[in-house]
């Protein structure tokens, strides 16, 4: 019903905003200023083309499969299929064109002093590509009415968060060691969530859901 969608809808939305901020208010509660100001800057530049790739190609996955899922569910298997097929294979050329170059852009970018930044989006670079493969694809879950997965899949991006936290303040490691630790587990959250979206609407588009002629 409506009322059950927005009932696990406002808890999601509460928890996404959540985890976009906790890896900078995590490294501010652990580090110097200097350090937060690195990473809060890496951060604010590998998120801004994630929302360009949800605007860009995110209402138009939605649309398409939408139209599809109530006429022709194999087709719009398939289109979901390929669709993360491509999102997946071009973010992760992405990611590492950015391993590549990170350091030197940021520097180009910004100037000297902030190399550091671009060091720390090397560590991001595939949980970054992750999020960019994901990410525009999760919409088609309110179509297929399944809001409990983006619930679930934030509480377990949160809770790994909470593990990255007393793991780094109890044995006290080093700055890079963090980045790496939140890097790896943004980008095992969203790939599991890109197999979990995958799986649910397969299972959907194969008959487990309402029937179509």
């Amino acid at each position: 019903s409506d009322l059950a969608f927005a009932a696990v809808r406002l808890p999601t939305l509460l928890m996404v905003s959540l985890n976009i901020a906790l890896p900078s208010l995590l490294i501010a509660n652990l580090f110097e200023l200097r350090e937060v100001g690195y990473f809060a800057l890496m951060h604010l530049v590998l998120l801004a083309p994630i929302g360009l790739t949800q605007k860009a190609f995110g209402d138009v996955i939605t649309g398409t499969f939408s139209g599809y899922y109530r006429n022709d569910r194999r087709r719009a298997l398939r289109f979901v299929l390929i669709s993360a097929g491509l999102l997946t294979a071009a973010s992760i050329a992405g990611a590492l064109v950015l391993i590549a170059i990170a350091p030197t852009l940021f520097t180009v970018l910004f100037g000297e002093k902030w190399a550091p930044s671009g060091v720390m989006a090397q560590y991001f670079a595939f949980a970054i590509a992750f999020m960019t493969a994901s990410i525009p694809l999760s919409p088609i879950l309110n179509v297929i009415e399944r809001p409990g997965i983006p619930f679930a899949f934030n509480l377990i991006q949160l809770a790994g968060f909470a593990a990255v936290y007393v793991a780094s303040w109890s044995i006290q490691i080093e700055l890079l060691d963090v980045v790496l630790l939140l890097a790896a587990n943004i980008g095992a959250a969203h790939a599991l969530y890109l197999a979990l979206i995958l799986v649910r609407v397969g299972l959907s588009c194969r008959g487990d859901g309402p029937t179509t002629s």
